[in-house]
Formats: structure tokens, C-alpha cells, sequence
């Protein structure tokens, strides 16, 4: 459940830089167009996976 809960914060923080958003214009400006996000949106994707790849416990393999 908690990965599922912090995928859907990352996938969502990521549509929410798409151009035509209003974050996507505070944080770009209004005429920035696609270049931005084409960056921005695959590196919050890639820091929140490596971020979630790191939080998940070990797991020990039981040999047989």
C-alpha cells in the first residue's frame, strides 16, 4: 500500500508539469512551451523511483 500510494504521488506530481497546467506556468512561464517539461518530467520520475527503490525494505532470499 505504501507504494502504491507514493507511485500515485510521483506519476501525479509528474502530469501536474505538462504544459497547459498552471504549475507548468509558475514554474516555467507561460511561453516556455514542451522543452521544460521533456526534462522535468522524466527526472521527478527517475529521483522518485530511485527514492522509492532505496525506501523498500531488503528482502532476504530463502534458499532451498
Amino acid at each position: 500500500m505504501v507504494s502504491l500510494y507514493f507511485g500515485a504521488l510521483f506519476l501525479t506530481g509528474a502530469f501536474t508539469l505538462l504544459p497547459g497546467r498552471r504549475m507548468h506556468d509558475v514554474l516555467f512561464g507561460a511561453a516556455a512551451g514542451w522543452t521544460p517539461a521533456a526534462i522535468a518530467i522524466p527526472l521527478a520520475l527517475i529521483s522518485g523511483m530511485t527514492i522509492w527503490w532505496r525506501l523498500l525494505p531488503k528482502r532476504r532470499r530463502v534458499v532451498a
